[in-house]
């Protein structure tokens, strides 16, 4: 849990917390891969889930309006496979 200690003091009090990180005289990939990545990808992260969360809605939103117009269909005597044949056809 020290990372998140780490990163909510880089983010609240980013002055004082660099001082810290220098006075440790750790090595640059350390400081990289252990501060500046963890930061950086949580966006990243972030993103990746909204996208998900939206394209997810939206796919079952298509499949939804594509079950109600064949039970549309089926209301009226057409089913499915009369659909898929004539759109084969043409």
């Amino acid at each position: 849990m020290e990372i998140i200690e780490r990163v909510k003091s880089i983010i609240l009090k980013p002055k004082e917390e660099w001082v810290i990180i220098e006075a440790e005289n750790a090595p640059h990939s350390k400081v990289f891969f252990g501060h500046l990545l963890p930061m950086a990808l949580i966006p990243a992260i972030a993103k990746f889930i909204l996208f998900w969360w939206h394209w997810r809605k939206t796919v079952k939103a298509a499949i939804d309006a594509i079950e109600s117009a064949l039970s549309s269909l089926g209301n009226y005597g057409v089913d499915e496979t009369c659909c898929m044949h004539r759109i084969m056809l043409h």
